[in-house]
C-alpha cells in the first residue's frame, strides 16, 4: 500500500490538520501523529498493520491510501471515460454563429477580422439537413453565438422552427449575447423557444464598459441600455437563469465588487441570475504569452482567493468529467456561411475552418486531430503524474494548440495549482462545513 499522490496534507493553523484527495474531492481533519506520519512517509510504501481497522478503511474508501497499482489504473480509468464523453453521439451539440457581425468592437476580441455575413436561405437549409443527417443523436443543445447573435434574430427563429421538426429533442438552449438587442421581439421569441441561460457581458463599471463598448455605427454608449434589457429578461423570462460575466483584468479588478453590488441591489427581488468575473486572457503583441494587462495563472488565483474571502465566490474544487467542443466528436461550432470550427476562438478565422456543414471532407486534419488527440491531458506526462489532475483535466485546448504550432508559451494550469489558493478555499470550506 501507499499514499496516493491525489493526496494533499496541510497545516491549517490552531493546531489543525487536515487531509485533501482529489480523486474523491475529500476533505477531512486528521490528527497531528497522523500528519506527521503521511509527511514523513509521503513517497514510501505504507506497513498498514500501523492503522486501525476502521481508519485504515476510512483512508482506503477515500482513496488516501491505495495499493500500490492504483494510481495509476486511475488515470487509465479516467482515460476511458474521457474517450468515452468525447466519442459518445448520443447527443448533437451545435454552437450557431447566425452571423458575424458585431454592433461593438472590443479591442480584446478574439475575431477581430469579421466579414459581416449573416447566415442565408442556402446555409439555414444545409444545417436542418446536418443535424438529420446524425441519426444517431436523438437529442440536441443548441448555443446562439456570433458576432452578437441577435443582429439574426430572424435567422435564429427560422432555424428554431425547423429544428423542431427534425424530431431530435431539444435538451439545452442558451445564448451568448452582448445584450445590445434583447428587445420586445427576442422576449417574444425565447418565450415561444425557452431558454436555459442567457449570458451577458459587461466590461466593469459604466465608466469602463462605455469607453469599450460603445455602438461603433451610431456611438451611442451601451451600459444602461443593456442593463434596461436585462431587467427586461428577469421580468419577462423568469424560467431562464441569467449569468452576467464581468469582464476583468489586471487594472479593473476592483470593478467586478462595485458592479456585483450595484446589480444585487438592483434585482433584489429576483433569484435567477448570477455574476461572476471573467478573466480576460489578452495576447501580448507577439501572439505568444499573455500581456501585461492580463491576468496570469498566479494573478487569478490571488484574485480567485480574494473573491472568496470577500464572500463572491466558492473556490472549492468540482469534481467533475471536463469537456469542450474542441474534443468531442460530436459537437461543432457553425459559422454564418456553414463553415465548421471546434474552438470558440476560431470563429471568423478562416485559417482554422476543419470543415463545412453541406461536404464530409475534412479539410484542416492536422488541428482537428490536435484538438481531439494531441492536446489532451493524458498525451502530457507531467498532467499525468500531476496531484490536481481529477480536479484539471489539463487546461484549455486552444492554447495548447498554439504552445505546439505557434510557438506559444501559454500557461494552461488551472488556479488550483497555486498552494495558497487551493489552501485557502479547503480551509473555507472545512470552516463552513463545522458550523452547520
Amino acid at each position: 500500500m501507499k499514499i496516493s499522490r491525489y493526496s494533499i496534507f496541510f497545516d491549517a493553523g490552531n493546531d489543525l490538520k487536515l487531509a485533501y484527495c482529489s480523486r474523491t474531492n475529500a476533505l477531512f481533519e486528521i490528527s497531528a501523529q497522523l500528519f506527521d506520519f503521511f509527511r514523513l512517509n509521503r513517497n514510501g510504501k505504507v506497513d498498514v498493520d500501523l492503522f486501525e481497522e476502521d481508519v485504515l478503511s476510512f483512508l482506503m474508501e477515500q482513496k488516501v491510501i491505495v495499493h500500490e497499482e492504483d494510481d495509476d489504473v486511475y488515470v487509465r480509468e479516467l482515460q476511458f471515460k474521457t474517450l468515452q464523453l468525447g466519442f459518445s453521439q448520443e447527443q448533437l451539440s451545435l454552437i450557431i454563429a447566425p452571423t458575424s457581425q458585431c454592433n461593438f468592437r472590443c479591442h480584446y476580441c478574439f475575431e477581430p477580422k469579421k466579414d459581416q455575413r449573416v447566415m442565408e436561405h442556402v446555409q439555414i437549409a444545409q444545417l436542418v439537413e446536418f443535424v438529420q443527417k446524425h441519426s444517431l443523436a436523438k437529442t440536441m443543445s443548441i448555443t446562439w453565438y456570433g458576432g452578437e447573435p441577435l443582429l439574426a434574430i430572424d435567422v435564429i427563429r427560422t432555424l428554431l422552427q425547423q429544428f423542431n421538426r427534425t424530431g431530435k429533442t431539444l435538451v439545452r438552449h442558451d445564448i451568448i449575447t452582448n445584450g445590445y438587442y434583447f428587445d420586445e421581439k427576442a422576449i417574444e421569441i425565447f418565450s415561444e423557444f425557452p431558454l436555459n441561460l442567457i449570458q451577458v457581458t459587461l466590461d466593469g463599471n459604466q465608466k469602463r464598459h462605455d469607453s469599450i463598448r460603445v455602438n461603433y455605427k451610431t456611438k451611442e454608449r451601451s451600459f444602461y441600455r443593456i442593463i434596461s434589457n436585462m431587467d427586461r429578461i428577469l421580468e419577462a423570462l423568469p424560467n431562464t437563469f441569467l449569468s452576467v460575466r464581468v469582464n476583468v483584468d489586471k487594472s479593473s479588478q476592483e470593478q467586478f465588487y462595485e458592479v456585483k453590488e450595484f446589480l444585487s441591489e438592483r434585482w433584489e427581488k429576483y433569484s435567477n441570475y448570477e455574476i461572476y468575473p471573467g478573466i480576460l486572457r489578452i495576447d501580448n503583441k507577439e501572439g505568444a504569452d499573455f500581456s501585461e494587462e492580463s491576468m496570469n495563472v498566479f494573478d487569478a488565483a490571488a484574485f480567485s482567493q480574494k473573491l472568496e474571502e470577500c464572500g463572491f465566490a466558492n473556490n472549492y474544487p468540482t469534481l467533475l468529467l471536463k469537456s469542450c467542443t474542441a474534443n468531442r466528436i460530436n459537437s461543432y461550432i457553425i459559422g454564418p456561411a456553414g463553415e465548421m470550427y471546434k474552438c470558440w476562438n476560431d470563429v471568423t478565422d478562416k485559417n482554422k475552418i476543419v470543415g463545412y456543414i453541406h461536404d464530409d471532407t475534412l479539410i484542416h486534419r492536422q488541428l482537428f486531430y490536435d484538438y481531439l488527440f494531441t492536446t489532451a491531458w493524458y498525451e502530457n506526462a507531467k498532467c499525468k503524474e500531476c496531484a490536481i489532475l481529477p480536479i484539471c483535466h489539463g487546461g484549455c485546448a486552444w492554447y495548447k494548440v498554439r504552445n505546439l504550432r505557434a510557438n506559444g508559451h501559454f500557461d494552461t494550469c488551472c488556479t488550483h495549482r497555486d498552494e495558497n489558493l487551493l489552501k485557502s478555499s479547503l480551509i473555507n470550506r472545512y470552516m463552513q462545513t463545522k458550523k452547520k
